[in-house]
């Protein structure tokens, strides 16, 4: 399949869709306005004017809803509670998505965090998802087992790709094959690429607000109606008291149900969207798990086994409505689906494919043979693949790092860095980032102390031989970002970011090109897709100290997440002026991505990637 057509084709209908809200938003508001005129066509006072008429009971009152309906005052009482209400559940609701992240969700759903003592199956997950994040230059994600979930299924949660989780059901570990099981873990990662945590985080607080406004009819109808009930009584046995409830009740009845009916029309247009977004964003997905993998045949036989097994199991419990947009599949009928149906999903990854032919294609689920063990069953063997990769820039004899790493750490570390030393004298830039990625997935489950004193030892090592480069020090700041993922991001002015964007272009343009000439013209390439930095003249290396950079990293993670978009597509155009993506060019974007927390858009690598 053309993924990139495919991409572009998802991510404008998902603009299309988003549009959808529009009236949803102004049906909700519209009855709040509505809901004011009729208090006021029934009171026609101001209270806010000691009191006095809005209009003259001797005027003619066929006059008077025209006249309340365009009044400010009128405006005003209708719509600035109702955008009150409104803003603060899409506050709430934020507020407690982004505090809890993915591991909240996780504990929710019972799911267990793989662990260094895991079964083969667990083992083969982590290294597929190790590659995946090497493929699409996002930050390795905590893993996690859903064991009371049924079925071939699969979510990704969190605040953005410095943060995210991902969840895998165990019939998704012991049925899938390995390259299955990639294309399942690819879509979860077009997912996080496509920043669809952060729209479904969007998505669902202003859900919010529709929901927030429904409930607050729904009570204001049952209890004034309790009201009512009593003032009715109280007009039975003639109680003054019992009149006043009667009126009060029966007003608040009214505005409750009006209420109720707008907030219930928002919700229902608004969730119509919101499942329409979901099932335009599965499609883009696959696309991106496609470009990942380089092969959708996986993918595909992933979806053939789970929809088998959806069919077998269909009389089973399914997952809660709440969670069903994130899984990887779900087979609802109804017109409000929050995934595309498979048939359709094959079809798109596989355009000359008949149904019959993917029908006849649907494979039975059987599980997969045991896999070999693979590194970092323990935390010394993630420290030492860790403190491995900061020897990579070190020229000459290596002994006396690894003493100082003898000082720092246990002597079994020391020794696993030792082992290590071939794969880094050979200069396999790969391998390196393979190690990383497999510790920080590892490393990231220790607590702040631990933390704190691996950045510490990291530092030291890189700054063993004296000199810090470039790449170390991004290395050391994607090393922070992941081990700190809600870490406060330091806020600059727009000239300083404009300088930063253009050291971070000069960095890039210099790493992929050899040559001063052709290192020039892909910085203006950058120059061309950011207009800020047109005006920045070209630095070259020697005259950016790594320090600077390591600033320059902390201020570009504040960037807007549209602007640090655009940033890591033109960098990624910059690095591959020539077509080919040399070494040095991607282990900087690499760690650019990381430490800004923004996902390089994956381009073909050349020979030595593949």
């Amino acid at each position: 399949m053309d993924f990139f057509k495919a991409q572009d084709r998802s991510r404008q209908r998902t603009a299309l869709l988003i549009l959808w809200f529009a009236p949803a938003i102004l049906a909700l508001f519209f009855g709040s306005h509505l809901i004011a005129v009729m208090v006021f066509r029934a009171i026609p006072f101001d209270m806010t004017a000691e009191f006095q008429p809005l209009y003259s009971f001797e005027e003619d009152r066929r006059h008077a809803l025209s006249y309340l309906f365009w009044h400010p005052r009128v405006i005003a009482a209708g719509q600035i509670p109702a955008a009150l209400i409104f803003l603060a559940a899409i506050v709430s609701k934020w507020r407690e998505l982004s505090l809890g992240g993915g591991a909240l969700l996780m504990d929710m759903l019972g799911a267990r965090r793989l662990s260094a003592l895991n079964s083969a199956q667990e083992r083969r997950f982590r290294n597929v998802v190790a590659e995946l994040a090497i493929a699409s230059g996002i930050a390795t994600p905590v893993l996690y087992v859903l064991e009371k979930m049924e079925g071939i299924n699969a979510l990704c949660a969190g605040f953005g790709p410095g943060e995210a989780v991902i969840g895998v059901t165990p019939d998704a570990l012991q049925m899938l094959s390995r390259d299955e099981l990639q294309g399942l873990a690819a879509h979860e990662f077009g997912h996080i690429a496509n920043d669809d945590l952060s729209l479904n985080m969007r998505l669902a607080s202003l859900m919010n607000g529709f929901t927030r406004f429904t409930l607050i009819g729904l009570n204001l109808t049952f209890f004034s109606g309790a009201g009512l009930a009593i003032g009715g009584i109280g007009l039975e046995v003639k109680i003054a008291e019992g009149a006043v409830l009667f009126v009060l009740g029966f007003l608040t009845v009214f505005i409750g149900m009006w209420v109720m009916i707008a907030g219930g029309f928002g919700l229902i247009l608004g969730r119509a969207a919101q499942r329409a977004i979901s099932r335009e964003r599965e499609f883009l997905a696959d696309a991106s798990a496609v470009q990942f993998a380089r092969l959708s045949s996986g993918l595909s036989g992933a979806l053939q086994k789970a929809r088998h097994g959806a069919r077998q199991n269909e009389r089973s419990g399914k997952p809660s409505s709440w969670v069903r947009h994130m899984l990887f599949h779900d087979s609802q009928p109804d017109w409000l689906a929050t995934h595309p149906p498979i048939e359709d999903r094959l079809s798109r990854l596989a355009q000359d494919h008949s149904p019959k032919q993917i029908s006849r294609a649907d494979s039975r689920a059987e599980p997969q043979p045991p896999i070999s063990p693979k590194p970092y069953e323990s935390d010394e063997q993630a420290l030492a693949g860790l403190y491995s990769a900061f020897l990579l820039d070190h020229q000459g004899d290596l002994a006396p790092h690894i003493h100082m790493l003898a000082g720092l750490e246990s002597p079994t570390v020391a020794l696993l860095v030792e082992r290590n030393l071939p794969v880094m004298g050979n200069g396999d830039h790969k391998a390196a980032r393979l190690l990383i990625s497999q510790s920080l997935a590892h490393l990231q489950r220790m607590d702040i102390g631990e933390r704190d004193r691996i950045v510490r030892n990291a530092e030291r090592l890189a700054m063993g031989d004296g000199a810090l480069t470039a790449q170390e020090e991004a290395l050391l700041q994607g090393l922070r970002s992941a081990l700190y993922p809600i870490a406060a991001r330091k806020s600059a002015d727009d000239e300083t970011k404009k300088r930063a964007m253009a050291l971070a272009a000069a960095s890039v343009a210099q790493a992929g090109h050899e040559s001063s000439d052709k290192a020039r013209q892909a910085y203006a390439r950058a120059q061309e897709m950011i207009g800020e930095i047109s005006d920045v003249d070209f630095r070259p290396s020697d005259q950016i100290g790594p320090w600077e950079f390591s600033q320059a990293l902390e201020i570009l993670a504040a960037l807007p997440e549209d602007k640090g978009r655009q940033l890591m597509t033109a960098l990624k155009a910059a690095a591959m002026l020539d077509g080919v993506n040399g070494e040095r060019a991607q282990n900087l974007l690499d760690r650019i991505s990381q430490a800004t927390g923004q996902a390089a858009p994956a381009m073909p690598y050349d020979g030595l990637w593949r």
